[in-house]
């Protein structure tokens, strides 16, 4: 007893008998103010964080989609403007040479008598013969340039932008 009268008294010495007292509070029920519901706000607060993150995450998946529809619809539609524009202008270019060959032959024949003509018609189809199948050439390329565009826009394959900024063949 003695020893342990000694030990209890060293305040360097504590045994594990007396630190269970303290901390059972010499005896009495220690109560504690927790509360559980806390917990459960948490959760619930959690759950309604992730369903407002989705709906947002929806609602700008559909924006875009929307945005991605608008510039398909543009770009489709810029695409047949510029195609209408492209024909007329090859047609107006043909109708040019066309009457200007006409003319030409009309002009040199009205002078000329008849043997000069035969010259001066195959000298003037040798001149403008040639422009007119440039022309007819830069046509048919841009028709196929078209018409591969098309080809790609309908099967949703986007077209590079070297592709929109194609040189003008009339120029």
């Amino acid at each position: 007893g003695r020893k342990i009268t000694k030990i209890n008294q060293d305040p360097g010495i504590s045994l594990v008998q007396h630190d269970a007292e303290i901390q059972i509070g010499y005896g009495h029920d220690m109560e504690f103010d927790y509360d559980f519901d806390t917990a459960e706000k948490d959760q619930e607060q959690e759950r309604l964080g992730l369903e407002a993150a989705v709906r947002l995450q929806a609602e700008l998946d559909e924006e875009e989609r929307q945005r991605i529809s608008r510039v398909y619809e543009s770009a489709s539609s810029f695409i047949v403007e510029e195609w209408e524009d492209i024909q007329a202008r090859v047609k107006a270019d043909e109708e040019l040479v066309q009457r200007t060959l006409d003319n030409v032959e009309i002009e040199l024949t009205a002078k000329i008598d008849g043997k000069v003509k035969i010259v001066t018609k195959a000298y003037s189809k040798k001149i403008y013969g040639a422009a007119y199948t440039k022309l007819i050439k830069k046509a048919r390329k841009l028709e196929k340039m078209a018409k591969s565009i098309q080809a790609r826009r309908r099967s949703r394959i986007v077209v590079s932008d070297d592709e929109d900024d194609l040189e003008d063949p009339s120029k």
